[in-house]
């Protein structure tokens, strides 16, 4: 297969992430330089491929244990490793999906880390609204006290949309709302949806 240069570049921005584009996504990135001054850093690659979760010329991209070089991003000041799954899935396999990459659904635990995620979305700006980790318990009608991870811990942070807690009691996943600054709503387990993946740093 022919080898396609494109560049490829590595922004470190002043809130820590680290983005690899394609050449594409250069005016993206321009535009963005503007705003933040002169706290960034911007290192340029030339690939072989078109494919950024690649090394650039075989150097291993991994950042503090965060495995940008697969195409995950890694915030500083949030200590977090996150990535978009490529493809929509259902809920059941989106845990299979992340494990197999050595990451997990995406914990959303405080302020904080939905307001890494979301400005990372924002910025990229998907139309999607991808889901993270959390389920309601099969026939409850409120998700304090009946929403749960994946690994049985109760979730006490929930950041609903201006709709408030949602109430159609089909809905029992979680997903980030793009048309909502990526507040949370209730989702259809069996919908298919983009997923965040995390690495646990």
């Amino acid at each position: 297969m022919n080898k396609i240069k494109i560049w490829c570049r590595v922004l470190l921005i002043s809130f820590g992430m680290i983005f690899c584009y394609s050449k594409s996504r250069f005016k993206e990135i321009r535009d963005y330089e503007n705003l933040i001054s002169n706290e960034e850093m911007l290192l340029e690659f030339t690939l072989k491929n078109d494919n950024c979760w690649r090394s650039c010329h075989g150097h291993d991209l991994s950042v503090n244990g965060c495995p940008t070089n697969r195409g995950y991003i890694f915030n500083t000041t949030a200590n977090l490793c996150f990535k978009l799954t490529d493809f929509k899935i259902v809920d059941d396999d989106a845990e299979a999906i992340c494990a197999a990459d050595g990451a997990r659904v995406a914990k959303i635990i405080n302020k904080g880390k939905q307001t890494t995620i979301a400005d990372y979305l924002k910025f990229i700006g998907i139309t999607t609204s991808p889901g993270i980790d959390g389920h309601r318990n099969a026939g409850s009608t409120d998700w304090t006290g009946s929403t749960y991870f994946r690994d049985n811990q109760m979730m006490e942070f929930f950041y609903w949309g201006p709709a408030g807690e949602p109430t159609d009691t089909n809905k029992q996943c979680i997903k980030l709302d793009s048309s909502n600054d990526f507040s949370w709503t209730g989702s259809l387990c069996h919908k298919r949806h983009q997923y965040i993946c995390e690495v646990v740093l």
